[in-house]
This record gives structure tokens, C-alpha cells and sequence, in this order.
């Protein structure tokens, strides 16, 4: 996401509170802003309630005379996918696509709002701390009082890069943004915006290939940029897996898991690379029960599948 830390815990705190719907969710005379409360917080993470409807919320947020409306559309499309980057960042699926990018002139609609905003701050993006979130977010998270962004609209710009990279990937004028923006929030913005949006020009590389072989970078962001070497496949990217997997010289641990996924998508490419990855599954053994467990149960599997594929193309190494 992603976005900065403070981000991060309203994200917490919205996922503990979409665990228990309240009866008011199946209202329906609810007041505009109740309205947009709702979907933020109830209504786009329940299956329940079709893809049509939070389409015609939004597009009529998005446009509607009142800013305070127009910041609730945008809380809602921020949280939903800031949510849902969580699972794209440990290559899972959520359980509800909500196919926001198919809503009409949303693209024009936010790079509208975005460069308002640029425009207005001359180009200066002020820091997002907890001064940037309401002063009354408590009662807002309680009490249903107002959408969690806030209600400054002339803010709103701030929270859009992740969102427009997710929505319109590998677009020229999103790709600009990300580059404006994320990185003055630090490189692990930038590194989630580049990942969601799907990038990879040269510089994208070399700045993924820099996060991963610093070990002063955070095991959270070391796992993203692991991922996203892997995804976006080149002769530098498996080189510079295979490097960091050697070295296991992090400060924060070494996401070897993460690299063997990653080494893998590399296809016929990593064949060099199986007795490596075999000792690491091997010698790396994680507690009982962890994701990480599963994870390496799973890139066993994967890996005897992977031999079975390229047996017959290449001489591979004795078990």
C-alpha cells in the first residue's frame, strides 16, 4: 500500500470493525452521509450487497454538490482497497472484487481531484501523520459520525496514488503520480504503488533490485520487493533473488520463502538454481502453525512439481 504507518492502523482498525455488521446496515432511510458511512465501513466488504449498488453510491458520491459526500466516496474506495492490497502484497485473493475500475469516468474523476490538489499545494506533499486524521476519529469509528479520511476534500488528493495505481495499472499518467508522490512518504509507498500498479520500467527494477539487496530494509517491505522481482521477470531480478538468498544477511531476517516463490516464476530460468532452493526448504524449518509453515509445505510441492516439469529439458542434480 500501500501507505504511510498511520494509514496502516486505521486499516486495522477498520477490518476488526467489519467483523460484526450492526442492525443498522439493513436500513434503508438513511441519510445521504449515513448513506456513505455505511458503504465505507459495511457496505463494500459484505458479499451481500451486489457490485451495482456500491457503483451507483460512488459514481453519485464522486459528483455530488456536497464535499463532505465526494471525501466519503473517496474514504470508501481508499479503505477498500488498502484492505484488499494486504492480501495482493502475500499473493492471496480477497474474498469480493468490487470491479471499481468499471465504474464510469472514475479515472477522469480522480486525476481531476489529484492534480486540484497538486496544483493547490504547488507541488509541496505534506507529510501524513496523525495530524492529518480527523480529530474526531474515535467518535467517527464508534459512533458512525463521519467517513474515516475525514472531511477536507482539499486533502483528499493525499490518499489517491495507491488507489489510481490498483485501479489503472501500467497507466503513463498514474505511473507520473506514483513518482511524484510516494516517494517523498518513503520507499516503501513507492515500492507498494509500483507493485499495485503493475510497473516496471528500468528504474522501477533497479529500485526493487536496491530495496532487497539493502539490509537495512524492513522484512515487510524485503518480502514486497522479493515478490515483485518475481512477478516482473528478468535476468537481473533472478540474479539478484538468488544473491540475497545466499547471503542471508538481513537485519530484520531474510524473506527466503518469499525469494524460493519468487525464484520459481522464473520458470525454466531457475532450473540452475533447484539443489539452492532445496536446501533452503530443507535447512529453513519455521514454529508450527505459522503462515510461513505453510508456505514452505507448499513450496515443497511446488518445487517436486517444478523437477517433474523440467526433467526431460535439462539434466537436473541427483536428489
Amino acid at each position: 500500500m500501500m501507505i504511510p504507518n498511520t494509514m496502516y492502523c486505521l486499516l486495522a482498525i477498520v477490518l476488526v470493525a467489519n467483523t460484526t455488521l450492526s442492525e443498522e446496515s439493513e436500513r434503508e432511510d438513511r441519510s445521504d452521509l449515513e448513506s456513505y458511512i455505511w458503504l465505507e465501513r459495511e457496505g463494500i466488504p459484505d458479499p451481500e450487497v451486489p457490485n451495482s449498488k456500491v457503483h451507483q453510491l460512488l459514481s453519485e458520491g464522486l459528483k455530488h454538490e456536497d464535499p463532505e459526500i465526494v471525501m466519503c466516496s473517496i474514504s470508501a474506495i481508499t479503505f477498500y482497497i488498502g484492505i484488499t492490497s494486504e492480501f495482493r502484497v502475500n499473493g492471496k485473493q480477497y474474498h469480493i472484487d468490487r470491479k471499481l475500475r468499471e465504474i464510469p469516468g472514475l479515472y477522469d474523476r480522480l486525476i481531476e481531484i489529484w492534480e486540484q490538489g497538486w496544483e493547490a499545494a504547488q507541488g509541496v506533499v505534506p507529510p501524513l501523520t496523525e495530524k492529518n486524521l480527523p480529530a474526531d476519529l474515535e467518535d467517527r469509528m464508534v459512533n458512525k459520525t463521519g467517513c474515516l479520511l475525514g472531511d477536507d476534500l482539499n486533502m483528499a488528493w493525499l490518499s489517491l496514488p495507491q488507489s489510481l495505481a490498483y485501479l489503472f495499472p501500467q497507466d503513463d499518467k498514474v505511473y507520473e503520480i506514483i513518482w511524484k508522490q510516494l516517494p517523498q512518504y518513503g520507499p516503501g509507498s513507492l515500492l507498494a504503488g509500483l507493485f499495485e500498479g503493475k510497473f516496471n520500467h528500468p528504474k522501477d527494477e533497479q529500485f526493487r533490485i536496491d530495496m532487497l539487496t539493502n539490509p537495512e530494509t524492513e522484512l515487510y517491505w524485503s518480502r514486497l520487493a522479493a515478490r515483485s522481482l518475481g512477478d516482473f521477470r528478468t535476468e537481473r531480478s533472478l540474479d539478484t533473488l538468488v544473491q540475497v538468498l545466499k547471503d542471508n544477511n538481513m537485519k530484520y531476517s531474510t524473506p527466503m520463502f518469499v525469494i524460493l516463490e519468487a525464484m520459481l516464476k522464473h520458470e525454466a530460468e531457475a532450473v540452475p538454481y533447484i539443489d539452492l532452493m532445496e536446501k533452503t526448504l530443507k535447512n529453513r524449518v519455521p514454529p508450527a502453525g505459522t503462515i510461513h509453515k505453510e508456505l514452505r509445505i507448499t513450496l515443497i510441492e511446488r518445487l517436486k512439481h517444478f523437477k517433474e516439469k523440467y526433467a526431460e529439458e535439462v539434466e537436473l542434480p541427483s536428489p
